[in-house]
């Protein structure tokens, strides 16, 4: 509305001239007069009832873009920033603005900004370290493993630095690193989490550069126990992990034996696994799993043993918790 208003006033202007330079000749005064007090007000009128029927001309006053939105943003903060630039949460934001639009260089002033004003947030040490692995086109400089070494010195289990430091280990050929990391990763994932199939993914991606990734189907399995339970707990009982079709023969698939002090562990069950030539977890779309606190070492279920059990159809990972005694 307001483009179309100073148009508005420019055509009035225009027709102010038409009506004013032929007053000098004052023998058409009077003529010119009466044209000018015409044009003055039909232009207006004229244009004033064009908007009404056709409204604000798309090339007059267009809608915002995504560009024009993120350029929106950035001036606030950047405002923000001059009358506060000690704000650590705005320096933060602001390199993550200019990293959406790869504006590595200028993401790497807002986010040293943000860690000269906190040394020790591990989430800015981690941003930077991306930004730097952005910006020298997906290599990790000296400087970015040591922000994401010192980020997980400080918080073992920040994902994002989990993950990037898996990253440069398999750029590097260091696959059993990079393996450990992303085990770690899946960990702190819910089980229904959409991200751990590219995790799980790169796994095995991993496993195959080292010629360890088994044939068949592979399903990354993480154990925990209750709380309720641990505390009563020495260490030392055995733990029995057994998987077995839903919908077959009740001999096991898969078997591991394991102590308390192993968990929480995410193990790997696979056809290598397999009990019996033929029956393996591949030939079989739904597997039952179940982890068992042996109280008295044997494989039999007893009273006084605590379990868990998990069901999965396609899946490639689950987690199990140990939560139910038995009667």
């Amino acid at each position: 509305m307001t483009s179309f208003v100073l148009i508005t006033l420019a055509a009035i202007g225009i027709a102010l001239l038409s009506m004013l330079a032929p007053l000098w000749q004052k023998q058409q005064r009077d003529r010119y007069l009466l044209a000018g007090v015409f044009v003055l007000i039909l232009v207006p009128m004229g244009l004033i009832a064009l908007y009404a029927i056709v409204g604000e001309p798309q090339a007059i006053e267009r809608d915002a873009t995504p560009a024009d939105e993120l350029r929106g943003q950035l001036i606030a903060i950047a405002n923000q920033l001059e009358r506060n630039p000690d704000d650590q949460d705005n320096w933060m934001a602001l390199g993550s603005a200019y990293k959406n639009i790869e504006s590595f260089s200028s993401a790497q002033h807002a986010f040293r900004r943000a860690l000269y004003l906190d040394p020790e947030d591990t989430s800015i040490q981690v941003e930077l370290a991306e930004t730097l692995i952005f910006a020298n086109v997906g290599q990790a400089s000296e400087e970015a493993i040591a922000l994401l070494d010192q980020a997980l010195m400080d918080e073992p289990l920040n994902q994002k630095a989990l993950w990037l430091t898996g990253v440069i280990a398999f750029s590097n050929e260091r696959f059993e690193e990079a393996i450990d990391q992303w085990q770690q990763l899946l960990e702190t994932l819910p089980s229904d989490a959409p991200v751990r199939t590219s995790i799980e993914r790169q796994i095995t991606l991993a496993r195959q550069q080292l010629g360890e990734a088994p044939a068949g189907r592979v399903i990354d399995l993480t154990i925990e126990i209750a709380p309720a339970i641990e505390q009563a707990l020495s260490g030392d009982e055995v733990v029995f992990v057994i998987a077995q079709a839903m919908e077959g023969p009740p001999t096991p698939l898969a078997a591991r034996r394991l102590l308390v002090d192993d968990l929480p562990l995410t193990l790997s069950l696979s056809d290598a696994d397999a009990m019996i030539e033929g029956l393996t977890l591949s030939a079989f779309a739904e597997i039952a799993l179940t982890a068992r606190i042996s109280m008295s070492g044997d494989v039999a279920p007893s009273p006084g043993d605590f379990e868990g059990r998990v069901n999965v159809g396609p899946l490639t990972s689950a987690t199990l918790v140990i939560d139910t005694p038995l009667e």
